[in-house]
């Protein structure tokens, strides 16, 4: 009789393994292999492995697109009938894990999304300005960049206490703070790179750098206005 195949997607903090959650760590523990990035440190590596003693990495089943990397995973049920596969932060927010799991629905493998701490939630927290901070954040709106995105016309046309966009190319920071400054309707801005930075009083220049990660590489670049 065919077994049932069944595959996790599991969110975990790339900065705190602590932060994984109970169902995670039963679902990798049930697990008969692991897929994971080797972005992670070695002491999340070393934690995963306690869980589960077969794991291989993406780097190494492809280096192509996502789809691909899918691909290898569905090719691993043919030897093994339970699966996890670890991303890195949140599967869903700002994320491709709801495309990976119709991707492996289409070959009837049950698929379950298991969430984790969303990156940038994290980062905030970290840098002591927490979302949770209802004096200062009565509404925040999140927006991933697409194609014809505009960060002038955005700028101008939300109400909202802090605004949170995920950006996918590279912008002059100068140019945005020069933005704010004329609408003069945020006055905070955090431009989340390798580093936080805030207040744009000051000048570019002398930004205070509160914050310098570890894993760089990993990092996704926001930016964060706010009125407070």
């Amino acid at each position: 009789m065919k077994k049932n195949k069944q595959i996790f997607l599991i969110g975990l903090s790339i900065y705190d393994f602590l932060n994984c959650s109970i169902d995670a760590i039963r679902s990798i523990n049930k697990s008969q292999c692991v897929v994971i990035s080797n972005k992670f440190s070695k002491h999340h590596i070393n934690n995963v492995r306690k869980l589960c003693k077969i794991l291989y990495f993406e780097e190494e089943l492809i280096d192509n697109k996502a789809n691909n990397l899918w691909k290898k995973i569905i090719s691993l049920t043919a030897k093994f009938d339970v699966i996890s596969h670890i991303k890195i932060n949140d599967p869903i927010f700002l994320s491709d894990g709801i495309e990976e799991l119709l991707f492996f629905e289409k070959f009837k493998i049950t698929t379950k999304i298991i969430s984790g701490t969303i990156e940038i939630i994290e980062l905030l927290n970290k840098s002591q300005n927490p979302l949770t901070n209802r004096s200062k954040n009565s509404s925040v709106t999140f927006l991933n960049e697409t194609t014809n995105f505009s960060i002038e016309k955005t700028l101008s046309v939300l109400k909202t206490d802090k605004l949170i966009i995920n950006l996918l190319k590279s912008y002059d920071i100068t140019r945005i703070i020069s933005e704010l400054k004329k609408q003069n309707k945020f006055k905070k801005i955090f431009f989340i790179n390798n580093y936080i930075f805030e207040d744009i009083s000051k000048r570019i220049d002398n930004l205070q750098r509160l914050i310098k990660f570890e894993k760089e590489k990993t990092l996704k670049n926001y930016l964060i206005v706010a009125k407070k």
